[in-house]
């Protein structure tokens, strides 16, 4: 059609067609984080002011996050408020649970303190996606408290209904309650890959409950992890996992597992507590206490 120029009316008309695009992404560069959220430029995390803002806002919990220090949370006060990825009970109309991802960039979160009433409890309550990722982040002397008889509990996720964690770590954890409770993860369904955790984990056996130094009970993988944790109370505990129901690769638990209190029929092992599928190249240092059947790798498969 050849050169001519923009007439006032289309001029106009140009200018209102651009309005709600501009609206749009002042929208999106409202969030209280430096970053756009995306893989290649992620929202950035820098203190513990910001980390409760991701808690405190589920429109962002698809989004990617990145932590650009360590984060020490002595003195703040964690609630189930700040927990990222709420789920309360199976198939809940209000469960919202975390999919993005989020990068720990080798730093650490320290004294985190967090007392609940129930559901899935942890830094991060429920992780589902197959996108949905937490990597390279340690937890220092996480303390998580639940409901002797409620909750799936973990210091860095209660429950992950699908997703990974890769190269994460707790140190000291201190994880009590819940009706299944592990070091790093209260019921795995996804993928847990080259982490690790020390500390304790008391579940008293108030029904048929399951915890383990590092995942209270194992539906995904679990490959080149390891244990170090103190393993009480619960109806099935292991070093490593209270029930596995999935697979546990090239991976090894120490510390002890004992009884903290009596239960029915308990089931103790040194690596799991009972197994249902597949485990290989895998071994246990576990000192292991009384229960009804026990062994040094597994108290028994069914």
């Amino acid at each position: 059609m050849g050169n001519h120029k923009l007439s006032g009316r289309q001029k106009l008309i140009t200018v209102l067609l651009a309005c709600p695009v501009l609206s749009i992404c002042a929208a999106l560069s409202a969030a209280p984080w430096r970053g756009a959220g995306t893989a290649d430029e992620p929202y950035l995390i820098a203190d513990a002011n910001d980390l409760q803002a991701v808690g405190a806002d589920p429109n962002y919990w698809d989004a990617c996050f990145k932590l650009t220090g360590n984060i020490d949370l002595s003195g703040f006060a964690w609630s189930d408020s700040n927990i990222i990825g709420r789920c309360y009970s199976w198939n809940d109309p209000n469960n919202q649970a975390f999919s993005g991802i989020f990068d720990g960039n080798s730093h650490a979160i320290s004294n985190l303190t967090l007392e609940s009433d129930g559901g899935d409890i942890g830094l991060f309550g429920c992780v589902d996606g197959q996108q949905a990722q937490i990597r390279e982040v340690t937890l220092i002397n996480p303390s998580i408290v639940a409901p002797w008889d409620e909750g799936i509990v973990g210091s860095l996720v209660g429950h992950m209904d699908a997703g990974k964690i890769w190269r994460c770590g707790v140190e000291g954890s201190k994880v009590s309650g819940g009706q299944s409770a592990g070091g790093l993860v209260g019921i795995s369904e996804g993928t847990i890959e080259r982490c690790y955790t020390t500390g304790t984990v008391d579940n008293r056996p108030v029904a048929i409950t399951e915890s383990g130094g590092l995942v209270g009970a194992n539906f995904g993988v679990i490959s080149q992890c390891s244990s170090n944790c103190r393993v009480s109370g619960a109806h099935y505990r292991g070093g490593l996992a209270g029930e596995n129901y999935g697979r546990i690769l090239d991976s090894h638990a120490s510390g002890d597992v004992t009884d903290g209190l009596s239960s029915e029929f308990p089931l103790v092992g040194g690596l799991v507590g009972g197994n249902r599928d597949m485990i290989l190249r895998c071994y246990s240092t576990t000192l292991v206490g009384r229960g009804g059947l026990k062994g040094g790798w597994s108290g028994g498969a069914y």
